[in-house]
Formats: structure tokens, sequence, C-alpha cells
């Protein structure tokens, strides 16, 4: 049998896995993005992708499905809301349409 391979990180390896470059860093914070998959795309009437940076609007429907509250003991209070989204629609001209709604063509 061969030798075993230590697989540790060197300390550069290390600090590179730790210390993303300002490049790939995250403008916002964790878990505010959602992934649609072509099931759900395909429900939601999206035959083309729109390009990246485009704005669309989101409604949806969800359903409280965890909540956190707790207390460090230096007194930190930490808070936590969980949403399941459950009923959704994606749209890029609402305004334009409720404004058709309210005033017409």
């Amino acid at each position: 049998m061969e030798s075993l391979i230590n697989m540790q990180l060197s300390k550069e390896e290390a600090k590179q896995e730790v210390s993303p470059s300002t490049e790939d860093a995250p403008k916002y914070p964790w878990g505010l993005e959602i992934t649609l998959n072509d099931d759900s795309l395909t429900k939601l009437g999206v035959k083309s992708l729109p390009s990246v940076e485009t704005e669309v609007t989101i409604i949806a429907k969800a359903v409280v499905s965890g909540v956190t509250e707790r207390q460090s003991q230096g007194g930190e209070n930490y808070r936590s809301l969980d949403l399941q989204i459950t009923d959704m629609q994606l749209d890029d001209n609402l305004l334009e349409r409720a404004t058709e709604k309210l005033y017409g063509k």
C-alpha cells in the first residue's frame, strides 16, 4: 500500500480559503438569494432567461417556517425569522400593468 499523503493546507492555501478578495465578496447578506430551477421557471411562465442585472419584481406569499430567539451570556440578543415562499409571481413590468389597471391604456 502506498504511503498516505497529508492533505493539510499550507498557510498560504489556508489564507486563500478564508480570505476572499473583494471581487469575491458578496454584495448582500447570506440567505437573500433565491434560486429558481427549470421546473419553477416553467411554472412561473418564464420562457427565456433575462440578462444578468435585469431587475424584476417578486410578488410572494410565504409561511413562517421557523423562529429563533436567544440571548447569549454576554447579554447579546439574537432573533431570526425563516420564511418559506409558497406562492410567487415574477413580474418585470408590474408598475406599467398597475398603471394600466388604474388609468387604462
